[in-house]
């Protein structure tokens, strides 16, 4: 709510866009979803950065390796589904 308050101020107020047409429209989603997703980013970088400050990737390499080959993987895979860390996976939710 704050965040759409914000940028339609923006594009209202700064910029001096006619309200409802297609330019302020374009500008104003661009702005609600980029500070959206950098605060999504930060709040899911700070988390990991915790859980890997008591995790080291050797832990987890130990606790993926005890499963079988197939349940190793599988995990492997839940995990980087919810830990998104490069441009094919940000751009994408963009």
């Amino acid at each position: 709510m704050i965040i759409r308050i914000f940028s339609e101020f923006l594009t209202d107020k700064v910029f001096n866009l006619e309200s409802g047409s297609a330019l302020a429209g374009v500008i104003e989603f661009f702005i609600y979803d980029s500070v959206k997703i950098f605060i999504l980013l930060s709040a899911v970088i700070f988390f990991i950065s915790v859980i890997r400050s008591f995790l080291p990737p050797e832990k987890i390499r130990s606790i993926l390796s005890r499963k079988n080959k197939y349940a190793g993987n599988i995990m492997a895979a839940l995990l980087g589904i919810i830990t998104p860390f490069c441009s094919c996976s940000a751009i994408p939710h963009f």
